[in-house]
């Protein structure tokens, strides 16, 4: 089957690819590298570089006709979003409306959305937050992904196209980009693997629900193959995430074992042998203060949970910076 993986040159649309790939899909991967990374490409995928937003993604369509959309590409980073909404809102919802559009136009059987569950729930909503609890997005960011959820809805109702989206908690591990992407787990392996010095952004004490790259590449796999023509479109938003918070001061202090650990073994210690204390620096804006997702509803319907722990995760996430050099 022919697959399309928009932002498929970035860390989670890479990955997603490879999985495809092994599968024995024909890959079509569109990605304008500006955060993507070419080398991260599956050599087996076809690789087109490309704006979603771009008029020539009409003619990829009407060349290509991909026959199941995995749309991942985006204006990812939500402090940029706060200093240029107008960019975010070009990108995240004019571009992705434009490829809902293409993929009805060109009769592709699915539609799978990476939208936001990190982001979009309210800061007062009862944690873990479920879909039906209330959606209070504070950044442009989240604001677009909830506008997307909505227009999939109605393309749903109004079209009869078969979409689901996936609300992330927030991804980690490999191939993250540390600068691009701003994920604390990914800024601070990046840094303390070279004996840098991370910066925490407020006090520590902001909680989120990381979810592991590859647990994230499993539940677009589950979504792939599910058969969602008795669901109501409701049902057709599910939450990816752990359940479980984690402080960013937690996840810095996870980091920082494993960096003193592996100095040890080196016949060293980073940061000198001392125990490695953080830098704080001011909250940024658009920031929300705590963050967890029930994934009950991705269990029901896509028998989905996630494999790896927290610990396991950032084991292996470090691990790959580390090795980065």
């Amino acid at each position: 089957m022919k697959m399309l993986v928009t932002g498929g040159a970035g860390f989670i649309g890479s990955h997603l690819v490879d999985a495809l790939v092994a599968r024995g899909h024909e890959v079509l991967v569109v990605d304008d590298l500006s955060t993507g990374r070419m080398d991260q490409v599956n050599a087996l995928a076809r690789f087109y570089r490309l704006d979603i937003t771009s008029q020539l993604m009409d003619e990829f369509f009407q060349k290509e006709k991909p026959q199941m959309v995995f749309h991942l590409a985006a204006q990812i980073n939500a402090r940029k979003s706060v200093e240029r909404p107008d960019f975010d809102a070009w990108v995240n919802a004019w571009g992705s409306v434009r490829l809902v559009q293409l993929a009805l136009e060109h009769n592709a059987s699915k539609f799978i959305f990476a939208s936001t569950g990190g982001a979009i729930y309210a800061d007062d909503a009862q944690l873990p937050a479920t879909e039906e609890s209330a959606c209070k997005p504070i950044s442009p960011y989240a604001i677009t992904k909830y506008f997307v959820d909505q227009y999939l809805a109605m393309y749903g109702m109004y079209h009869g196209m078969d979409w689901i989206s996936l609300r992330y908690a927030n991804v980690y591990g490999p191939r993250q980009n540390a600068l691009g992407e701003a994920g604390v787990i990914a800024v601070f392996s990046q840094a303390l693997a070279a004996n840098q010095q991370p910066v925490i952004f407020g006090d520590g004490k902001q909680t989120r629900d990381f979810v592991y790259v590859d647990d994230v590449v499993s539940a677009n796999l589950a979504a792939l193959d599910l058969d969602t023509s008795a669901f109501d479109h409701s049902e057709r938003v599910m939450n990816i995430g752990t359940g479980r918070e984690a402080s960013v001061k937690q996840v810095f202090d996870m980091v920082a074992a494993l960096a003193l650990q592996a100095g040890s073994a080196q016949g060293g210690s980073a940061q000198g042998g001392k125990q490695i204390e953080p830098v704080y620096g001011d909250a940024k804006p658009g920031d929300k203060l705590r963050s967890a997702i029930d994934a009950a509803r991705a269990g029901r319907l896509l028998g989905w949970q996630p494999a790896f722990t927290l610990e396991q995760g950032i084991a292996k996430t470090y691990e790959w910076f580390a090795k980065q050099g």
